[in-house]
């Protein structure tokens, strides 16, 4: 992969733009996209490790992870940022297929106290239990989600003090 010196921009291939000097008191008529910089008049180009346009009115600029992500039925990992690949709730691992294994594999919480997850908690990175919206707590053990409010009467009952 080739890129450019400070000052200039572009992808520095010979098949592609090359590399350009940049213009100090470039002005871009036009909003250039997060991640982006206007480097010429009215000319705005992604920062490294991204890709688009550069245009917030377009399709802006997008993390490039080269050589892709993990592709799989059950959990397709997504380039989060550049070269970093992320997998999805419920799943842990590199996100990129590493000799010929999955990138992303179903994640486990047998270390945390009491061996798993409890209740309504649900196992969201390696021994990481976390509580679904309206409900708190560590979700493991002893300790299972709670609805987040004053007062319960009894499971899945909660009385908020507005409206008692």
């Amino acid at each position: 992969t080739c890129g450019c010196d400070k000052g200039y921009f572009g992808d520095g291939e010979t098949t592609g733009i090359g590399c350009l000097k940049e213009n100090p008191k470039a002005e871009c008529a036009r909003n250039c996209a997060w991640h982006a910089t206007c480097v010429d008049d009215d000319l705005c180009y992604c920062d490294e490790g991204y890709a688009g346009d550069g245009l917030y009115e377009g399709g802006g600029c997008h993390p490039i992870c080269p050589g892709g992500c993990s592709k799989q039925p059950s959990a397709n990992a997504t380039c989060a940022a550049p070269f970093t690949c992320e997998c999805p709730a419920g799943f842990e691992g590199p996100g990129v297929a590493v000799m010929g294994a999955s990138g992303c594999f179903e994640a486990t919480c047998y270390g945390v106290p009491g061996g798993g997850c409890t209740g309504k908690a649900t196992c969201t990175k390696r021994n990481k239990c976390e509580c679904p919206e309206g409900y708190v707590g560590p979700g493991y053990g002893a300790n299972p989600c709670q609805r987040s409010c004053e007062s319960t009467y009894g499971p899945d009952c909660c009385v908020y003090s507005e409206w008692s």
